[in-house]
């Protein structure tokens, strides 16, 4: 497979992925970075819009939860502007956060907003769109060999916000 077949296939893949799990239909221009590792067996694909916006897409084999994209974006170098929720649905994290809530405290049925904060990011979130606001000079991705982060690529970019 060539360079262009391959990086075609991304890019379709990462549509595809985009359009089915989160029910956004984003006019990728083109794919920066691919299987940048974030973890044992979790990977993040960089893209870009036709409208130079960049997001990032965050697939684990195994779990993952919404704590483990912040953890992950921000050891990467990435600032994160908003987050997609699977299939659209506005109400998944808070949703999803309650029931671990209610697992964790059977007899209550409401919550502070710490926990309502905290109990949203135990929200399973595979595969993660995250749309970024800012990367400062480099990538970094994950060494599972010595469990550390390293920088990979140079890269800059700041959303420009119009006034």
């Amino acid at each position: 497979m060539s360079d262009y077949d391959y990086n075609r296939m991304r890019l379709t893949e990462t549509l595809k992925i985009c359009r089915d799990q989160f029910n956004v239909s984003l006019p990728i221009k083109e794919v920066l970075f691919d299987d940048i590792e974030t973890g044992p067996e979790s990977y993040c694909v960089l893209f870009r819009t036709q409208k130079n916006d960049v997001y990032a897409l965050f697939h684990a084999k195994g779990d993952q939860t919404f704590a483990d994209v912040k953890r992950h974006a921000k050891a990467m170098g990435l600032h994160i502007e908003g987050y997609f929720a699977p299939l659209g649905d506005r109400s998944y994290f808070t949703r999803r956060g309650f029931q671990a809530f209610q697992d964790a405290y059977p007899g209550r049925h409401s919550w502070t907003a710490q926990e309502a904060q905290y109990y949203k990011t135990l929200s399973s979130y595979s595969p993660a769109l995250v749309r970024i606001s800012r990367v400062n000079g480099e990538i970094r991705r994950f060494n599972s060999h010595d469990s550390h982060w390293h920088k990979v690529f140079d890269f800059n970019y700041s959303k420009m916000k119009v006034q």
